[in-house]
């Protein structure tokens, strides 16, 4: 069939070119919405109000916040200051008032400053109680009464056993509290950082709050070896010399109740102060600590013992 030529070809008789709308162009009628508005609601529907982004969903009625958990602030003063407070209101907030100044450059030396002191301390009361009972002992031996031989014997019944005393007590004191702060490093959460920071952590407070415990036991320790002393001593000459009366039996039970009472207070007052640093310190529970500074107590005691025993072996024990 043979081809029309190329070009524009006029419309037939009688028809029309028709007019197309420009591409893109909705048809009549059709409300279009604009690129990228989406779609309009239909009639009667509201638009609810969503809570903007991180903004979280608003409280019930009546619902009342919890007030926001600020960091204790450190206190102001001195150590001696520290060591009085918290001795005479072993509260948390004044522990961890204290621990806060301890960390700030001009006080780093307080924690070795506080450790050093309650080892002094130590020293003084193993001094003090021995030379009472050294002093006890020979007025006993004076009677012809046999009370004890070997290690233990010579223990109290020289000057040597009394050096002994005043060097083992505040190293044992040390060790305690080192054992402590560790074991308190090891049960806290790791975010707090590695177990070094941790030990630093535990320890700044156990050091402060140590110092009023110790000063309360060196005044108890003195106390107790006075009453002691005098009524071993009265006791052992009665029983030796035949006579026992009703007074001497009456004393004993009256020294014996006094000294239960004042060893449950003394006891009473160190546990507290104990629990309370070793909380502020590690953020543990109260019987969380209390469980972690009986096993660290043990391990010393333990320690103690096995360093004792090759002196009790050379001693004849």
């Amino acid at each position: 069939m043979a081809q029309p030529p190329p070009g524009n070809y006029p419309p037939p008789p009688g028809g029309q070119q028709p007019n197309y709308p420009p591409p893109g162009t909705p048809p009549p009628g059709y409300g279009a919405v604009p690129p990228g508005a989406g779609y309009p609601p239909p009639p009667g529907y509201a638009q609810p109000g969503y809570a903007p982004p991180g903004a979280g969903f608003p409280p019930p009625a009546g619902y009342v916040p919890m007030p926001t958990m600020q960091p204790v602030p450190p206190a102001t003063g001195t150590l001696q200051q520290a060591w009085q407070q918290i001795a005479t209101k072993p509260d948390r907030a004044v522990i961890a008032a204290w621990s806060q100044a301890a960390n700030l450059p001009q006080n780093q030396s307080w924690v070795q400053n506080s450790i050093i002191v309650g080892a002094v301390i130590q020293a003084i009361a193993g001094l003090i109680a021995g030379i009472i009972v050294f002093i006890a002992f020979h007025n006993i031996t004076g009677t012809g009464v046999n009370i004890g031989s070997g290690f233990a014997g010579s223990q109290v019944a020289s000057v040597g056993g009394i050096i002994v005393n005043v060097i083992e007590q505040p190293l044992r004191y040390v060790g305690e509290v080192l054992a402590l702060a560790f074991g308190l490093a090891l049960f806290m959460p790791e975010s707090y950082g590695s177990l070094q920071a941790r030990f630093q952590r535990a320890l700044k407070p156990l050091a402060l709050a140590q110092i009023g415990v110790q000063v309360v036991g060196l005044v108890f320790a003195v106390i107790a070896s006075i009453l002691a002393a005098v009524f071993s001593t009265a006791a052992i000459n009665s029983v030796s010399s035949g006579t026992v009366s009703g007074g001497l039996i009456g004393g004993a039970l009256a020294f014996g109740c006094l000294t239960f009472l004042a060893s449950a207070g003394f006891v009473a007052y160190a546990i507290t102060v104990l629990v309370q640093s070793g909380s502020v310190a590690s953020n543990l529970n109260r019987w969380a600590v209390f469980g972690i500074a009986i096993l660290a107590g043990i391990a010393v005691a333990i320690a103690v013992a096995i360093i004792n025993l090759p002196l009790g072996l050379l001693n004849g024990i």
